[in-house]
């Protein structure tokens, strides 16, 4: 089984084309060297078309590329740029350097696209009445292909389909190749969208590995469940999940061990015991009671 922990290569799911579409046996990520143009913001921020980088390497630049990559096909307005890239203290010049990294932002794409840079201003990069808009297609932005796919599997489990929402989940994890826009200084709107997106991802993960464990495949998810327990050693979803991974496996006395040591590292660095579930979770394996797994109901064998 691949593994999801980190960044892989994604293959063919349903003959749908998004993002993450195929296996590149080159081993670039399958996206970078994709026809057209791709933006990637669930990583470092990336711009190709037909395969070729072309991001700007100016910071400002990149930030409101970000931003606008971020609400593309919404209106943005100056107001909101203005406060992400200067936050409460702007320039007096802020307007007119707004409007220079727009103008760089366009030929940017006038240049790799080939095409005059009125035509990027008018279907690409257009001026609003009270900001400007990013046209992107669904297609062209990891984000949009991550979130539809998200939204697909939650549907997937809702109604017992896991394998659909194994393929879903495979999918919108691999879209992930590193921290969201970790070559960009983020102002308050990028910090704030970094952190919301970062945790769903790590939402996604406890889904991941709870719809293969409801197949039966708790000795594949300890390898993918350790490395996110130690990145996360305060994550009691991930805690739990370890716990009963351990004792599917019959290694009852490791995950009695394992909240132990967790419950002394949390109670040290937070001050605060570990939630009723994870309590309860523990007592359970203590006294050989059933431990229920969270898609025990709707569980179903791995194709």
């Amino acid at each position: 089984m691949p593994s999801l922990y980190g960044v892989g290569r994604e293959f063919d799911v349903d003959g749908v084309v998004d993002f993450a579409e195929s296996e590149d046996p080159t081993g670039e990520l399958p996206w970078s060297t994709a026809a057209g143009v791709r933006l990637g913001l669930l990583g470092p921020l990336t711009v190709t078309v037909d395969g070729r980088e072309v991001r700007p390497s100016a910071g400002k630049q990149r930030q409101v590329l970000a931003l606008l990559a971020l609400h593309r096909n919404r209106v943005v307005p100056v107001d909101s740029i203005v406060r992400e890239v200067w936050h409460d203290n702007p320039p007096r010049s802020a307007l007119t350097a707004l409007q220079t990294y727009i103008g760089q932002i366009r030929q940017m794409f006038a240049e790799c696209l080939r095409v005059d840079r009125k035509e990027v201003a008018a279907n690409r990069l257009v001026t609003e009445a009270d900001g400007y808009r990013l046209l992107v297609e669904p297609h062209e932005l990891d984000l949009h292909t991550f979130e539809t796919r998200v939204v697909r599997a939650r549907a997937g489990i809702a109604v017992g389909d896991l394998d659909a929402a194994r393929r879903d989940l495979s999918t919108a994890l691999r879209c992930w190749r590193g921290d969201p826009l970790d070559n960009v200084k983020k102002g308050p709107i990028l910090h704030c969208w970094a952190r919301g997106v970062a945790d769903l991802r790590l939402s996604m993960l406890e889904r991941w590995i709870e719809v293969n464990m409801a197949g039966g495949m708790h000795r594949d998810m300890h390898a993918e469940i350790t490395p996110l327990c130690a990145e996360h050693p305060l994550h009691e979803g991930f805690q739990a999940l370890l716990m009963m991974i351990l004792y599917r496996c019959g290694r009852s006395a490791a995950a009695l061990d394992s909240f132990l040591r967790f419950r002394a590292r949390i109670m040290d660095e937070l001050g605060v015991e570990p939630s009723p579930r994870l309590v309860g979770l523990y007592q359970s394996i203590l006294i050989g009671d059933t431990v229920h797994e969270p898609l025990s109901a709707t569980a179903v064998p791995v194709a």
